[in-house]
């Protein structure tokens, strides 16, 4: 894409950034898209406390887990939806899980959660090797999964995977994801459509581009970003996303993810990292999540997850973080 700078920097741009007016919803996807790619498993008492340690911090959207056979690390999701139940903030959380068909979409149903992610992929490569299906039909499958998800009352999210590369197809072409995502916004029971970066190595410009021109035909508050880190460019494509009007947006504590169909990819944009951005922009960004809560979850994380996964979480500004406790 060639697009200039100064086309980036314009009155529009700025006009469009209006961050103290606007608040930012936050969720968090490290109990799915966190864990999926980890070899290995956590047992559903582990994944409760992880849950329940990001409710107490304020966190109100928590991608829980998969209704998805294809992915043993969350296989117990169905067990683990009900073990959040006694919560004192449950009834103020939104809870989903990823389906991927009706099978799955009944399992969520059974399990209790509020709401359910479908997953889109404009990439015919990728959508094979994750479906089983060309991109196309894998469009019609997703379409025809959230209408009957919002049959059933539920909340619906669909991701599009790879919105700006894939890791096998390469760049994707602006307007053959405009295409793909103005088919799903113009279906009345998709809630919210993510345009996600699967592999991380989008960058502003191009965010921010596919962004405003699906603001311009439909409504920015029905758009979310999902963001990976792998060249570092998570919280930079975050700010030209809400340049573009964006305020939903998806990471995951500690950094945690990855993509077990996507090679290369690394870990989530960091949950403590996009807190801290946004409080930074305005104290009233995100005024019902406490930062320091978050932080004392993070490190509970550490002691207990990190241990099993046999690696050091945190985001870029964990060690920052880190050094101002001592």
């Amino acid at each position: 894409m060639n697009q200039s700078l100064n086309s980036f920097s314009s009155s529009k741009f700025n006009a469009d950034f209006e961050i103290s007016n606007r608040p930012l919803v936050l969720w968090e996807v490290g109990p799915r898209d966190g864990l999926q790619s980890e070899k290995q498993i956590l047992t559903p008492e582990a994944k409760r406390e992880l849950i329940f340690g990001l409710m107490n911090a304020g966190i109100r959207n928590i991608e829980a887990g998969s209704f998805v056979k294809a992915i043993p690390q969350l296989a117990d999701t169905d067990s683990l939806i009900p073990l959040l139940a006694d919560h004192p903030l449950r009834s103020q959380t939104k809870l989903t899980g990823l389906v991927f068909n009706s099978k799955g979409l009944e399992r969520a149903r059974t399990a209790g959660v509020d709401g359910v992610c479908v997953v889109a992929i404009p990439s015919d490569a990728l959508s094979l090797r994750n479906a089983g299906v060309g991109a196309q039909e894998g469009l019609l499958r997703a379409l025809a999964l959230a209408d009957e998800a919002k049959s059933h009352g539920l909340f619906v999210r669909v991701d599009v995977a790879t919105s700006w590369v894939c890791p096998f197809e390469g760049a994707m072409a602006e307007n053959r994801v405009l295409e793909f995502a103005s088919a799903l916004l113009e279906q009345t029971s998709v809630d919210e459509l993510a345009l996600a970066d699967t592999v991380g190595q989008a960058h502003p410009l191009q965010v921010y581009s596919l962004f405003s021109k699906l603001a311009e035909r439909f409504s920015a508050a029905r758009l979310a970003a999902h963001f990976h880190d792998t060249q570092g460019l998570a919280l930079a494509n975050v700010t030209a996303a809400m340049a573009a009007g964006v305020r939903i947006f998806d990471s995951s504590l500690g950094g945690l993810g990855g993509c077990p169909f996507a090679p290369g990819a690394a870990g989530n944009l960091a949950t403590e990292d996009l807190v801290l951005m946004a409080q930074k922009f305005s104290p009233a960004q995100l005024q019902d999540i406490h930062l320091p809560a978050l932080w004392t979850t993070l490190s509970q994380v550490e002691k207990q997850i990190g241990r099993t996964l046999g690696r050091t979480l945190g985001g870029r500004s964990s060690q920052w973080w880190r050094s101002s406790q001592k």
